[in-house]
């Protein structure tokens, strides 16, 4: 059917659900969508020969470029997130469904506007068997004409298919929520003079479980629910299960305290396999289990949040999570702290460096960028992507580099940055993030990083670095051909094949101090 602004309202008042598709004809997504859309009103229609609940569906169609006006008004857009509006003649708003791949998919979803959203009940003993089989929100009303009545029907209506509403009019009884399995319930002592918003807000964050064991079907209910996610992330190839079990423990008391406010979620992981996302909590380096973090929501380009267990807080993880009054009591700050907007916001970061003196390449990290913003002395700052052609060899060239100046000017760090592994706050330098471009800076205490400018082609020389940090430093007894002559036999010392042999050998040796730091912080001995 096709829909218009003429005719929209018209045929919602004499039908029982009017499913929209508001379609943009140029759209490759809209022409993928039409087909299942297609099958799925004719599968509706089938349903509705032989069965009451299917009869008065209709599919129908908006054109976009046409009824431009009509898809402003139902806030359409052109983007990956496609979806239906679904009309009701009992519904002030459309409700919202997501387009799914398969017709049956669909119909199944479409399936919760086809019921009442309350159910109406005579006596209290007709609750009973809707508390035992779902998550139920009940309330009582002096008549179905009470204005809060319209507004549990409304917030009813927006939360369809996620549980179920009851109602029973004559007496007044206030808005209860029975969580499954749940033998007390929680009550609403909020506002009414919002059109429904806190009473939603409310029965969403009570709905979830406490704590909920991560599926990735959970995405779209956590997005809705629109709260920052704590989650604790627990390693189940770990032979000691009591560490997983205190954590649990721990969140089963944590998450009461901030319902509403915080929700909480255990995600599972096996080996290595969360990685990349504790990466971005900056809770990496080293990777150690469990570990907790929180996000701002549960999208992809939420603000992040890490909880690291140092030796104040505690002398390993594993002591950390066994302490239950410990734990919560930090963890609870650190959820009041990230709420206020007084903890900092986590960010990648590579393995901090422990081993640094002069002469040796100083290999500085997101974690320990004060040493770049404030040196203790002046630096010389190598910035590169390390994913640069011949990365090995170059690294191998500055690494050389301080080994020499620390005889010929051992009062400069020779410093490095790859701001591939680590985060680099905008503005600082001009770097997109994925640059393959190489820049030097001096560095002096609490002055801006003087820039060097090379107008050659490729990377600047070791000669033109040399001169650039003898002019910046004031180091005028600074031999720069003596200095390029000492650098230059270093380099013949080794060629490319056993420069790229020594970093594997670096690599392996800073991947097991890793693993030492990672066993300490777990609270087992390392096995060397």
């Amino acid at each position: 059917t096709a829909l218009s602004s003429v005719n929209l309202a018209s045929i919602v008042a004499k039908s029982k659900v009017v499913i929209a598709n508001v379609r943009y004809p140029w759209c490759p997504i809209c022409r993928r969508e039409d087909e299942t859309f297609a099958k799925a009103a004719k599968l509706a229609k089938q349903r509705g020969r032989k069965e009451a609940l299917w009869k008065g569906v209709v599919f129908g169609v908006i054109d976009a470029r046409e009824e431009r006006l009509l898809a402003r008004s139902l806030n359409a857009a052109c983007d990956q997130n496609c979806g239906y509006k679904v009309f009701m003649p009992s519904d002030d708003e459309p409700a919202e469904i997501s387009a799914h791949l398969r017709e049956a998919a669909l119909l199944e979803d479409l399936h919760r506007f086809l019921v009442p959203a309350v159910q109406v009940i005579a006596t209290m003993a007709d609750l009973e068997p809707i508390q035992s089989n779902s998550t139920t929100c009940y309330a009582g009303f002096a008549s179905a004409a009470s204005p809060r009545y319209a507004i549990f029907k409304r917030a009813a209506s927006q939360l369809r298919g996620e549980l179920v509403f009851a109602a029973s009019f004559g007496d007044e009884h206030a808005v209860q929520l029975w969580p499954m399995q749940n033998s007390s319930p929680y009550t609403y002592e909020g506002i009414w003079a919002d059109n429904g918003a806190e009473l939603i807000k409310w029965i969403r964050s009570r709905a979830m479980p406490l704590v909920q064991v991560w599926a990735p079907d959970l995405f779209a209910a956590y997005l809705r629910l629109n709260l920052p996610v704590a989650m604790v992330w627990i390693n189940t190839d770990d032979r000691n299960t009591t560490i997983a079990l205190a954590a649990r423990s721990v969140l089963q008391i944590l998450a009461p305290r901030f319902l509403g406010r915080i929700a909480f979620i255990e995600k599972q992981t096996h080996g290595h396999f969360a990685w990349a996302e504790l990466r971005e909590y900056a809770l990496n380096a080293p990777e150690v289990y469990p570990a907790f973090g929180i996000a701002s929501n549960i999208s992809s380009n939420s603000v992040k949040f890490g909880f690291e267990v140092t030796g104040d807080i505690a002398p390993s993880v594993q002591q950390f999570w066994s302490d239950s009054d410990r734990a919560l009591n930090f963890l609870e700050g650190f959820c009041n702290d990230v709420l206020a907007g007084s903890w900092p916001e986590a960010h990648p970061t590579g393995i901090p460096q422990t081993n640094w003196t002069i002469g040796m390449a100083k290999r500085i990290t997101w974690r320990t960028y004060t040493d770049l913003k404030h040196p203790k002395q002046p630096l010389l700052l190598e910035m590169y992507n390390k994913h640069r052609a011949e990365n090995g060899w170059r690294i191998h060239t500055t690494v050389q580099l301080a080994k020499v100046l620390a005889v010929h000017a051992p009062g400069i760090a020779v410093g490095m940055y790859d701001f591939q592994d680590n985060f680099l706050p905008p503005g600082d330098f001009p770097f997109e993030r994925h640059s393959m471009e190489t820049q030097w800076y001096f560095i002096k205490q609490e002055q801006d990083p003087v820039k060097f400018v090379w107008k050659g082609e490729g990377d600047p020389s070791v000669k033109a670095i040399v001169r650039f940090l003898k002019t910046q430093a004031e180091l005028q007894s600074l031999d720069v051909s003596k200095v390029l002559a000492e650098h230059k036999e270093q380099m013949e010392v080794t060629d490319k094949t056993r420069v790229k042999s020594q970093q594997e050998e670096e690599l392996a040796r800073w991947k097991e101090e890793a693993s030492v730091a990672g066993a300490q912080h777990r609270g087992h001995k390392p096995e060397l």
